[in-house]
């Protein structure tokens, strides 16, 4: 069951909020429940202007690097986007 929240808040900061939304494709609603569902999870607040990657990230990557650090000989070099490009056969 979904329920209507209404809160003051600057119009700035809605606009401006509401822009960033927009260009990421999705509404600023889902924006908030999002950040909802992250304070009841963690039971925290995070302010921060640097965004910071989830743990889970984290392991990826470490887990990302580890194997390409195995696979050294796979690696390959490429002079422009378009080489990687024809060699991820992505068309141009």
């Amino acid at each position: 069951m979904n329920t209507t929240l209404m809160i003051k808040i600057n119009k700035d900061l809605r606009d401006d909020a509401k822009h960033i939304a927009v260009n990421l494709g999705v509404p600023l609603t889902t924006i908030v429940q999002a950040l909802l569902k992250q304070f009841v999870r963690d039971r925290q607040v995070t302010i921060s202007l640097d965004p910071l990657p989830t743990k889970k990230k984290l392991i990826l990557w470490e887990a990302i690097s580890a194997e390409m650090d195995v696979n050294k000989k796979n690696e390959k070099v490429f002079s422009d986007s378009n080489a990687l490009l024809r060699h991820l056969k992505i068309s141009q």
